[in-house]
């Protein structure tokens, strides 16, 4: 990583060295992606004024939801950018939504969808791509 700039350890230090920085990351998001659970969890009543959607997204909302999605952005952990889902909307939409009903009745959300990736880009990587028109 060619011109880091230096990160503090918890304790405040400078770590200059790029192994170091790196191990230093893993471990500040580790602890911010891992927290545990507070030790008294908030005594919150429900509410019976609340008008919530507990039914399965529908093609229509998952078509909506397709096409505001962000062309030119970098993927995701599974490679798919956006402009692959809008080449054929409805198609995609009827797969999704048979995916989505099938994870909605199962109440549990596949562990590969809870996976994501993090990149550190320097500032000028970032004016770079935005030069270039990348982003």
């Amino acid at each position: 990583m060619k011109g880091n700039r230096p990160v503090k350890s918890k304790e405040g230090h400078v770590i200059t060295n790029e192994k170091e920085q790196l191990e230093r990351w893993k471990e500040h998001f580790e602890e911010i992606l891992n927290a545990k659970d507070p030790p008294v969890l908030a005594d919150i009543q429900p509410s019976d004024g609340v008008d919530m959607n507990i039914e399965p997204p529908t093609i229509k909302e998952i078509i909506k939801s397709i096409k505001v999605l962000n062309n030119g952005k970098a993927p995701g952990i599974d490679n798919i950018q956006a402009e692959l889902l809008k080449t054929d909307v409805g198609t995609i939409a009827n797969v999704f939504c048979h995916l989505c009903t099938n994870i909605w009745n199962r109440e549990e959300i596949p562990t590969d969808w809870q996976k994501g990736i993090i990149i550190k880009l320097s500032k000028k990587e970032i004016k770079k791509s935005v030069k270039s028109g990348e982003e």
